[in-house]
């Protein structure tokens, strides 16, 4: 596994590092139940807009095209209604099967050779964190994927993969009965980017699993989440 340091000078945007978004794609994997939330976190408000549609604004600077991934045609709908401006969702072909299926069914549906994934409940996301994640990506030819580390783990969200060899793999992986989103990471051999200054200078990798995160986040944000 190798590691870089992506901080205060490298905090180039993502469009700068990649030679244009086009060069990768977004998908936010929103196909989860939310059980503990009690409601669909994508459409929670923050700062007066869903989670879902304020992910995706802050994924396109990155991207050549933003989509989410759900699990059914009823949370298409949803999806829909929380973030009328995005493209048609992507619905998993695997739906039920954990959350690799959610990440095979955006790797199956992108066309660029990167492709960036979240998490509908990570407000803080960040282009220019993906950006050097992903230019990190392409200089090293062996590697499959580009994750964060984050409080000395690897995420396997806000992570930048190749395409051809991540589908290659999850798809190895869920027909052996595999659901671990930590076990594709394992497969790519990837790169570990610590992200600090500039590039990052919210949690990139906070996530609201619960009414507490929820109301911890809104914190964050009106402490200058953007």
């Amino acid at each position: 596994m190798r590691q870089e340091q992506a901080g205060r000078t490298g905090a180039a945007t993502a469009e700068m590092e990649l030679g244009g978004p086009a060069a990768m794609d977004g998908f936010i994997l929103a196909g989860g139940r939310s059980s503990r939330m009690g409601r669909d976190k994508y459409a929670l408000l923050l700062e007066g807009r869903t989670l879902l549609s304020r992910i995706a604004e802050r994924m396109a600077p990155a991207c050549g095209s933003v989509r989410a991934v759900v699990a059914s045609p009823g949370q298409a709908e949803r999806v829909r209604a929380a973030a009328p401006e995005l493209a048609a969702p992507v619905l998993e072909p695997h739906a039920g099967e954990g959350p690799l299926a959610g990440v095979h069914g955006a790797l199956l549906a992108a066309e660029a050779p990167l492709v960036w994934l979240v998490a509908c409940d990570m407000p803080f996301v960040s282009s220019a964190a993906a950006g050097r994640l992903a230019a990190a990506l392409e200089r090293c030819g062996s590697a499959g994927c580009a994750a964060p580390r984050i409080d000395g783990r690897l995420q396997p969200l806000h992570a930048v993969y190749r395409r051809d060899a991540s589908l290659a793999a999850a798809d190895r992986l869920l027909h052996s009965g595999e659901r671990r989103l930590s076990a594709l990471l394992e497969e790519l051999v990837p790169i570990a980017i610590e992200i600090t200054g500039r590039a990052a200078p919210m949690p990139i990798g906070f996530n609201m699993n619960t009414p507490a995160d929820y109301e911890a986040g809104i914190r964050l944000a009106e402490g200058g989440g953007e």
